[in-house]
């Protein structure tokens, strides 16, 4: 029997997109999802099964759960998790509001999944691939409500790791690099600094964080999903899987060197250290 993927975030040329085509040439019956159809109409053109979901919703999650029951006969083999937003503004800034929209995306919304799908995923002894990211194990200056929430993306992929386990269900977390997506530019449409902020006057800093330049180089979607995939596949998964640009530097830098040095670093990569001398 077909082995059935369910992947949300699916919207045209991100990593989700990526992830469903590679499962589909992989021979996997994919359900794309994500909350706006129209931005999924090549992968069903391709003959890929798309799914409305709003991952914050949990009416449209249990209506998809109806679905792929129905359609899949109640067979789920992988769940990845990938939808997200990101927040891009010093802490001090932050709109606790947001900042609880993206926890609510990014994070909740992955229990939330793993939740409703969970007797499908345990009935076929599947597997839970969550998309983490290298700011979660490192922190960046401005990317903090990000950092965090991946962070603690890790930790729940981890507890649900052993929780799932004697019900022969693994769990994948995947720690990606950068990824070659629209991610940064849009951050950027949305980063306004208040006037009022300790960080005016690193406002160029700021939205250069937010800038694809800064990032560069960076992991094509297309050649991730392919090792994302190839991991999924295997009958012993790696439990964290760091793929993409950057990666392993980050797990050099976090396993080897003092916080001391990092602070350092990231103090005048981010042009904080003038602020310093100012006062």
């Amino acid at each position: 029997m077909t082995d059935v993927a369910l992947i949300t975030g699916c919207s045209r040329g991100g990593i989700g997109d990526a992830l469903a085509q590679e499962f589909y040439h992989k021979g996997v019956r994919v359900f794309a999802s994500a909350r706006d159809l129209s931005k999924m109409q090549h992968l069903k053109a391709m003959g890929l099964d798309t799914v409305q979901l709003d991952v914050t919703s949990e009416e449209s999650i249990q209506n998809a759960v109806r679905y792929i029951e129905k359609e899949s006969g109640g067979k789920l083999d992988y769940l990845v998790n990938n939808a997200g937003v990101g927040y891009l503004t010093p802490l001090l800034d932050a709109d606790l509001a947001l900042a609880k929209n993206l926890f609510d995306t990014n994070f909740w919304s992955v229990l939330a999944m793993v939740k409703a799908f969970s007797p499908t995923i345990i009935a076929a002894k599947g597997k839970i691939i969550n998309i983490g990211a290298v700011t979660g194990v490192m922190t960046q200056p401005y990317w903090g409500i990000n950092c965090s929430c991946k962070a603690a993306l890790h930790m729940l992929g981890d507890t649900l790791r052993v929780e799932l386990a004697p019900f022969d269900v693994q769990v994948v977390t995947v720690i990606a690099g950068t990824i070659n997506t629209t991610f940064f530019e849009n951050q950027a449409k949305y980063l306004n600094v208040p006037e009022n902020s300790l960080y005016q006057s690193v406002q160029s800093q700021i939205n250069y964080s937010a800038s694809a330049e800064e990032w560069r180089p960076w992991t094509e979607p297309s050649d991730f999903a392919a090792g994302v995939v190839a991991n999924a596949l295997k009958k012993k998964p790696k439990a964290w899987y760091w793929h993409g640009t950057k990666t392993f530097i980050t797990w050099l830098a976090v396993t080897f060197l003092p916080y001391g040095f990092l602070d350092f670093k990231w103090l005048h990569m981010s042009g904080l250290n003038t602020l310093r001398k100012k006062t």
